[in-house]
């Protein structure tokens, strides 16, 4: 399954997240309930990861229904997983890692954003064109 695929590429991708965010936190000496200070990479790392995990999730399901369900063909579903696991790639990138001292990449991050919505957009197009055909097949 291609799904599993890119579940198991963008999960190894939450983990150098997540880690780059932890070790931000402990370079900063800052706890988690204690909020992120004033410490612009720290609030950048945890910035990704949260972001990370808003869209991955919703992605991943959309991309489950596609493969399964709709027997989308496999490239279709391999090319959306790939441009959005670049997306997050990149937007992790643009925010982690500055241009400038305290800038943060805002052609990376907008690119990425662009990428990640529409590859969430066309997921959700394609599943909502298939489910309103099997719907109106079942009438």
């Amino acid at each position: 399954m291609i799904t599993s695929l890119i579940a198991s590429l963008l999960t190894f991708l939450c983990i150098v997240i997540a880690k780059f965010a932890i070790d931000q936190r402990r370079r900063s000496q800052t706890a988690y309930m204690s909020g992120n200070g004033e410490d612009k990479l720290m609030q950048a790392a945890v910035s990704a990861h949260s972001n990370f995990v808003t869209y991955t999730p919703l992605y991943l399901i959309l991309s489950y229904i596609m493969e399964v369900t709709f027997k989308l063909s496999w490239l279709v579903v391999l090319g959306l997983g790939m441009v959005f696991f670049i997306s997050r790639i990149t937007h992790f990138v643009g925010l982690c890692y500055k241009v400038q001292a305290d800038k943060p990449n805002f052609k990376f991050r907008i690119s990425a954003m662009m990428m990640t919505f529409a590859t969430l957009a066309i997921a959700a197009l394609i599943n909502l064109t298939f489910s309103c055909i099997s719907i109106y097949k079942n009438i």
